[in-house]
């Protein structure tokens, strides 16, 4: 039953996620707010709903231990299944921008957060408020530098926003969505607890798996489709960007409304993975400016590896 709770659980928040996402924006446009500042932070913050819900209800609840490993699970799975999957299925092209742009940013922020989180093993409100201005400073940058980029990139944007909708309408999709949401989060959080129990493990290592995988599915699905579209930018970028929303952000918005405590073996084992695989980047897509269908394959096999040891390290 925990099983299914925690499947019904992730259903709910993709789709409280989408309707925050459709209502918001659409009553956006008719404040009259640009479809780029739309993009970059309604429908961006949208796409890390599923994490940013469960992150607040775990601390909230005192479940420290998922909250973060929720977010540090998401973003290594991002980064070698969401980019791995597409890039395996076709190479992927990457650009400049993103070699001096995007990647730089999130190496940076991984760094920073995981540094404020390795401080006494714990993130606490003066920490997570540095997370949150650099998510601000990271919109504020991101709007500046869209805006220099050509016209069809602009253009982007409001493609992806969507039609408008009535304001009731759009009022009762927000409303909803965060329903959703909320619940989505409670039996998520339920269900993994209770698995947790059942099998005798730490709630770290079923927010590193079960949750985190869960969470991060429609990044999975977004950069997939991308990649395919031969549109090998979005399916990065999209990666790339919800795990600097994840550790700016969530952690940072978490972290303010309720103290975190980090996990010694996050600290000592997961954090700097994560970071290693954000570095991974570097070199990957900087080889002829794409990553190729065996680079995507060992990416992946990079990650099962990850969850095999996962396991062991739970059960040993």
């Amino acid at each position: 039953m925990s099983i299914l709770w925690v499947a019904i659980g992730f259903a709910l928040l993709v789709a409280g996620g989408e309707g925050v996402v459709r209502g918001a924006a659409s009553l956006a446009r008719k404040l009259s707010i640009s479809p780029l500042i739309i993009g970059l932070t309604v429908v961006a913050f949208g796409t890390s709903s599923p994490e940013l819900g469960v992150s607040i209800l775990a601390g909230l609840q005192g479940k420290d231990e998922l909250a973060i490993a929720n977010v540090v699970g998401s973003n290594i799975f991002n980064v070698l299944v969401a980019i791995g999957v597409p890039a395996a299925i076709t190479s992927i092209k990457t650009s400049m921008s993103l070699l001096s742009r995007e990647l730089p940013i999130l190496f940076t922020v991984t760094i920073v957060a995981t540094a404020l989180a390795r401080i006494g093993n714990q993130l606490n409100r003066p920490e997570a408020a540095v997370l949150c201005l650099g998510l601000i400073s990271f919109i504020s940058y991101s709007y500046w530098a869209a805006r220099a980029e050509p016209d069809q990139i602009v253009e982007e944007y409001d493609e992806g926003i969507g039609p408008e909708t009535p304001t009731g309408r759009s009022l009762f999709m927000v409303a909803g969505g965060i329903v959703l949401l909320m619940l989505g989060a409670r039996l998520v959080v339920l269900g993994a607890s209770t698995i947790a129990a059942a099998l005798g493990v730490s709630q770290t290592i079923i927010g590193l798996t079960v949750v985190a995988t869960g969470t991060s599915l429609p990044e999975l699905m977004t950069s997939t489709v991308a990649a395919i579209k031969g549109e090998g930018d979005i399916a990065i970028g999209n990666a790339l960007g919800s795990n600097i929303f994840n550790l700016l952000g969530i952690l940072g918005i978490a972290g303010l409304i309720h103290p975190l405590q980090v996990a010694p073996d996050l600290a000592r084992f997961d954090l700097p993975w994560m970071v290693l695989t954000t570095l991974l980047l570097f070199p990957l897509v900087m080889t002829n400016k794409q990553i190729s269908r065996l680079e995507g394959t060992v990416m992946i096999l990079l990650y099962v590896g990850y969850a095999l040891w996962l396991i062991v390290r739970a059960f040993a």
